[in-house]
């Protein structure tokens, strides 16, 4: 159209919405370092307004003694002139100062807001140390009450085998008591018969060992509640491992918590093998690495790696134990970007599954994928395929062509060819795989979605829409079957799709999916809400576009409504010069039709 200029995807863009989850979840502390460098730059501060100060009364001095200077060659003019000369050089002299004086004040202002600014950013600091510190001191709390909660046990049990132990003595005690005076009777009566003397040793041989079976039993009870105490635990350390399955990030980190309390119970009270407490710390590094707190995963992943390297000659599951936290490290830094670190980590826990399990074992499949990624982040791609052919060719040969393992590395394969810019592969290898799960009927929808997701954006690189499009419309169909028509997932797709239509110049197909979403919103928002008007905003934009004036006009209108009983001038703005727009060109093309019929007759 010649009539009106319109970036269109400048429109777009403003109308978008995206939505974005963001999770910041570690809090940084205030160094020494930085506390030095608050305190010299108070002190430069200072200088900085001492050194104006002694500038301005040198030029004061200055100033005087020009002044005087000025008056003596001023004696030899007249009288008048000499006081006009001086009222001047006075007034010059006093605007010089206020100058200066508005100078120093300025300074002295800006220095006051930069030291404002620094306490700030200290009292902030200072917040976020005694939040940090509130919520590991609750921690603390927590697991010591549990762990005197189960010390006050094992002190109770312990009371019960000290009495019963005393019990025990004094029986014994009495019942020598009564040997010696069944003897001193024996001494007493020569007499009696050498038969009842036997009967009388035999009985105390069975007193004996009734003693010594009562005894035995005692104890016996004892090791018996302690060990129901350690079973109770082991049995509580097993339903947290049930828990976790279906749980959120932050569900699992606090399980994790409390296993690892357990199991210093365990180990410190009930002297249990180190091996449940490097369990319980490699557990809980894991749920920090999922739940992106990498500093804290690295912290307890390096504890159990160094309680399970003294293990080694122990017990047999250490070494495999020991490659599993190598990798999980490895995942880490690759995470925070030490990427040479990571290698290194990986590398080591590739020797030793390759030490235990042998060369290309599909047990080492998660750390060569992950070494390939770590070489893609460096933008060393012919070393990545390389790791992540040799995952390919595992998979292949140990699962099959048509398994889930070797449509993962597929995927991995698509990404490399993709950072290298070779569209071409990347979507060869990404069709190969989503055929792959389509066979294989894979159970993973959200997985397959970001799949279609990231294939789309290679068509778009790749300059195909059509193809770009058949992708999201996948995704879409996808959204409805697991969360329905009227999911705001499902109209996030479709405005994308609009998009694309629109850029290309399709304007009717960019209409219907607008007026879709319109619909869909008034389900979702109602007939008033603000997001039903920028919808409606944006389909008035595209109908000027195609020379609709009378809709373009009762959809901008209907927008401006909405817009206003909302209080937003900005957009009333924008709408109200598209309404200007619109009524010049129908007026104008109003003219054009009676020109033409007039020719016309």
């Amino acid at each position: 159209m010649s009539d009106i200029e319109y970036n269109f995807e400048e429109e777009i863009d403003n109308e978008g919405e995206k939505e974005q989850i963001s999770n910041s979840r570690l809090s940084n502390k205030p160094s020494s370092k930085q506390q030095n460098d608050n305190q010299i730059q108070k002190e430069q501060s200072k200088q900085s307004v001492n050194r104006q100060s002694g500038s301005i009364n040198s030029r004061q001095s200055f100033q005087k003694q020009d002044e005087k200077q000025n008056y003596q060659q001023a004696s030899d003019l007249n009288q008048e002139e000499q006081e006009e000369i001086i009222d001047q050089q006075q007034q010059q002299n006093r605007d010089n100062l206020n100058s200066y004086s508005q100078e120093q004040n300025q300074n002295q202002n800006q220095n006051q807001f930069q030291q404002d600014q620094q306490q700030d950013q200290e009292d902030e600091n200072n917040y976020q140390q005694n939040s940090q510190f509130q919520e590991d001191q609750e921690q603390r709390q927590e697991e010591e009450e549990l762990q005197q909660h189960y010390e006050n046990q094992y002190d109770q049990n312990q009371n019960l085998n000290q009495n019963q132990q005393e019990q025990l003595e004094e029986g014994e005690e009495q019942q020598y008591q009564d040997q010696d005076q069944n003897q001193n009777q024996n001494q007493d009566e020569e007499n009696q018969d050498y038969q009842e003397q036997f009967q009388q040793q035999d009985q105390f041989q069975d007193d004996q060992e009734i003693r010594l079976q009562d005894q035995a039993q005692n104890q016996y009870e004892e090791d018996g509640v302690v060990d129901k105490i350690s079973e109770d635990l082991e049995d509580k350390i097993k339903q947290y491992d049930g828990f976790v399955r279906g749980k959120t990030e932050e569900q699992v980190l606090n399980i994790r918590m409390h296993q690892l309390a357990l199991a210093k119970i365990l180990v410190y009270t009930h002297g249990k093998s180190q091996f449940r407490l490097i369990q319980a710390h490699t557990q809980l590094g894991e749920a920090y690495l999922e739940y992106k707190c990498y500093e804290q995963a690295i912290e307890h992943l390096t504890i159990a790696l160094m309680k399970n390297g003294k293990l080694f000659n122990e017990i047999r599951e250490t070494k495999i134990y020991h490659s599993n936290i190598l990798s999980q490290l490895g995942r880490c830094y690759l995470e925070i970007g030490s990427y040479d670190d990571a290698i290194d980590l990986l590398n080591k826990s590739l020797e030793i599954q390759t030490s235990i399990y042998g060369e290309n074992n599909p047990r080492s499949c998660e750390v060569l994928t992950k070494i390939s990624q770590c070489y893609s982040k460096m933008k060393e791609y012919d070393s990545a395929l390389n790791f992540i052919n040799i995952v390919q060719e595992i998979s292949e040969q140990e699962y099959g062509y048509n398994s889930e393992q070797n449509a993962l590395s597929l995927v991995e394969s698509a990404k490399i060819h993709a950072l290298m810019e070779k569209m071409s592969a990347a979507i060869e290898n990404l069709n190969k795989a989503l055929d792959i799960f389509l066979k294989i009927e894979y159970d993973k929808p959200e997985q397959t979605i970001e799949f279609y997701l990231q294939l789309a954006s290679y068509h778009e690189k790749n300059e195909n829409s059509e193809a770009q499009i058949e992708s999201l419309n996948r995704v879409k169909d996808l959204y409805y079957d697991i969360y329905g028509p009227t999911d705001k997932r499902v109209i996030k797709i479709k405005r994308q799709i609009s998009v694309i239509h629109l850029r290309n110049q399709k304007h009717e197909e960019g209409l219907q999916e607008l007026y879709d979403i319109e619909d869909l919103e008034q389900k979702i928002y109602g007939e008033n809400s603000i997001q039903i008007a920028k919808t409606q905003k944006l389909v008035g934009t595209v109908l000027i576009l195609t020379q609709q004036y009378f809709d373009a006009q009762k959809y901008l209108a209907k927008s401006l409504k909405i817009f206003e009983e909302n209080g937003m001038k900005k957009m009333c703005g924008e709408i109200k010069e598209k309404l200007k727009v619109v009524k010049n060109l129908r007026e104008k093309n109003n003219t054009q039709r009676n020109k033409n019929t007039n020719d016309y007759l």
